[in-house]
């Protein structure tokens, strides 16, 4: 005897149809539909979502779906049938052996066991068939599998947008190392220097001939020499220069891009104070 999923392939192949062809006329997923011909019926949502997929699909074929239904039943039985029997089986054991008297109420209680037995099982089979009904609606399917898989789709968003955060955290140190660049100041003859960026003074004393300092900056840097022309300054290993042409004190604001640096050049018009501290550090040196 062939399987339920035997049946339906077979069905659906002698009328050369695809699974494809299903899908779009049924609105059954293509998942569930090779779910159901290979009888792999724990891939679908519910019992009651298996039993309506069977009869939608087996009417479409144009076989009877009332023995496909029946045949899945027994491979999936209700707990029902497993708890009537059950309680019969107790009531019997306590009234074997009691006085006739009180076999009117023990076949009251399975009279009552009974009624209210097929009241559910009435009740399950108006479920079921509400559940058949609503498979048949689109938009009630689409709904229940949405809901479904609503975990998995946030989580990829959330997998996304973590992805997206990293991607912009690499881009943003990227060109925060791409705005590096490294000055040095070589003193060819005793001075005053002091270097500044963003306003704020980072290195500030007298260098001796011939000594050198190198810094790593990503801002323009204000150099400023007690004598411009003895301080030469190179950008990531390429000579600009001294700071000035001039001898007295002078400033240069240097910037990775030569085209966009600026100059002060205060020529010989360096404040007394500077140039007394000057002439007590070349002393000192």
């Amino acid at each position: 005897m062939k399987s339920i999923g035997q049946e339906l392939t077979s069905a659906r192949k002698k009328q050369a149809l695809s699974l494809k062809e299903v899908e779009e006329t049924l609105k059954i997923r293509l998942r569930f539909l090779e779910a159901l011909e290979n009888d792999d019926f724990d891939v679908l949502p519910g019992r009651a979502y298996v039993k309506g997929f069977i009869r939608s699909y087996a009417s479409f074929l144009k076989i009877d779906p009332i023995p496909l239904v029946e045949e899945y039943k027994k491979i999936e039985p209700e707990d029902n049938d497993l708890i009537y029997d059950s309680a019969i089986a107790k009531l019997g054991a306590r009234s074997a052996g009691k006085p006739r008297l009180r076999i009117f109420t023990a076949s009251a209680a399975i009279l009552t066991i009974i009624f209210m037995m097929t009241s559910f099982l009435a009740y399950l089979g108006y479920k079921d068939s509400l559940q058949s009904q609503r498979l048949n609606d689109k938009k009630y399917v689409d709904k229940e599998l949405r809901r479904l898989e609503k975990p998995q789709e946030e989580k990829a968003r959330t997998d996304e947008k973590a992805r997206e955060r990293e991607k912009t955290k690499k881009e943003e140190k990227a060109k925060k190392d791409t705005d590096l660049f490294k000055i040095k100041i070589v003193v060819t003859e005793g001075s005053w220097v002091r270097l500044k960026a963003e306003r704020k003074t980072f290195f500030s004393k007298y260098v001796k001939d011939g000594e050198s300092q190198t810094f790593i900056s990503r801002r323009p840097v204000e150099v400023t020499a007690s004598k411009g022309t003895n301080v030469k300054v190179f950008i990531d290993g390429t000579e600009r220069g001294p700071v000035s042409d001039n001898r007295g004190y002078s400033t240069y604001e240097y910037k990775k891009d030569k085209s966009e640096e600026g100059k002060e050049d205060k020529g010989n018009y360096g404040t007394q104070e500077e140039e007394s501290r000057d002439g007590q550090e070349d002393s000192e040196g």
